[in-house]
């Protein structure tokens, strides 16, 4: 039986991967970085050569582009509910808007395991009379967390596929405006950004089920 110790060192582990995961998400956002302005007084401006006289042509402009814009989808505009899921000792968002249920994880024994499948294929049910595909989140999303006992079932909103969670806690709402949406074309499709105040990162499931369908 695990003891005290132990139970700290997993709680140290699970924290670390989460300091790690949204410092990684923070560092991909691009931070403006100002113009420098005039030198400051008594401070000699810097030498400009003359190249009038040499006939040089002048450089062309250049043609500044726009920051890639941030990848909040259109649903996303006002408040709205998301709910934290733990996933490897990890605290995970998901909008409640994009599920289509929540499920408890039932009997092990109902859950078909099938051969040549995925790492984060966990095996095959039926809920609601059809077939649930069970997802293991962190095996999917290459979170670097070992996965823990199941307690719930999100079931994605074409209600093929069910992400495996540890546990969650009381649903919140959340301004959009609040959230740091991730920039569009940057890595980690599965993440749609980061919300600072609850330190959690918030989940796209529309990108992580098109992953899915696709194998």
């Amino acid at each position: 039986m695990n003891g005290p110790k132990t139970r700290v060192a997993e709680l140290s582990r699970a924290d670390t991967a989460l300091e790690d995961l949204l410092q990684t998400l923070l560092a991909e956002v691009p931070d403006y970085v100002p113009e420098p302005g005039p030198a400051p007084a008594g401070q000699a401006e810097p030498v400009r050569e003359e190249t009038a006289a040499l006939n040089i042509p002048a450089p062309a402009p250049i043609q500044e582009t726009a920051p890639p814009s941030p990848a909040r989808p259109d649903w996303a505009q006002g408040p709205l509910k998301v709910l934290v899921a733990r996933v490897g000792g990890l605290r995970l968002a998901v909008p409640l808007l994009r599920l289509s249920a929540i499920l408890p994880a039932g009997d092990p024994a109902a859950v078909m395991r099938l051969p040549a499948q995925p790492a984060w294929h966990r095996g095959v049910m039926r809920a609601r009379g059809d077939a649930l595909v069970r997802v293991d989140p962190a095996a999917l999303l290459g979170l670097g967390a070992a996965a823990g006992g199941t307690a719930y079932l999100l079931v994605l909103d074409s209600g093929r596929f069910a992400l495996e969670i540890e546990g969650m806690e009381q649903p919140q709402s959340v301004d959009a405006d609040e959230i740091r949406w991730r920039r569009a074309g940057e890595g980690r499709d599965w993440a749609l950004g980061v919300l600072p105040g609850q330190m959690c990162v918030l989940l796209d499931l529309d990108a992580i089920e098109t992953r899915l369908a696709g194998g």
